[in-house]
C-alpha cells in the first residue's frame, strides 16, 4: 500500500487542486522508503487521482483541497488527509508513526479541528 504526499519546495504543497508533484512512499521499518516521484504538470484532480490510483496509491496527504478534488480522489479509492502543512519529511515521519496532530494543521484549521475533531487523524 503506497501513500502519496503533494509537495512543493520540500513542504506539503499548499493547494492540492493545482499541485503538480507527488512523492510516493511506503513504510519501511520505523521510517519510509521513497518509491518514486510523479509529476503531473498540474493536471485536473480527477486525472491526477487516476494516475496515482493506477500506481497503487491508497492514501494522500495534502494541503488545502476543494470538495471537488477530495471527491475525485475518494472516487478512485484514495483516502485523503487534507489541510496538512509542514516540511514534507517531518509530515511523512509523523504520519507513519501515527503522530499527525494539530501541529501539522494548516493555519486556520486548528480551531475547526478542536471543535469537530480533526479529520486528519
Amino acid at each position: 500500500m503506497y501513500t502519496a504526499i503533494s509537495i512543493w519546495n520540500g513542504r506539503v504543497a499548499p493547494v492540492l487542486d493545482s499541485s503538480g508533484t507527488f512523492l510516493i512512499f511506503e513504510k519501511d521499518g520505523g521510517g519510509y522508503r521513497e518509491v518514486y516521484c510523479l509529476k503531473t504538470g498540474g493536471a485536473p484532480p480527477h486525472e491526477t487521482a487516476q494516475r496515482l490510483s493506477g500506481r497503487g496509491v491508497s492514501r494522500l496527504i495534502c494541503g488545502a483541497a476543494s470538495r471537488w478534488a477530495e471527491e475525485a480522489f475518494a472516487g478512485e479509492g484514495i483516502e485523503v488527509h487534507s489541510f496538512i502543512a509542514g516540511c514534507s519529511d517531518a509530515v511523512i515521519r509523523a504520519f507513519i508513526s501515527g503522530e499527525i496532530d494539530e501541529s501539522f494543521a494548516m493555519p486556520g484549521c486548528r480551531r475547526r479541528c478542536r471543535r469537530r475533531g480533526c479529520r486528519n487523524r
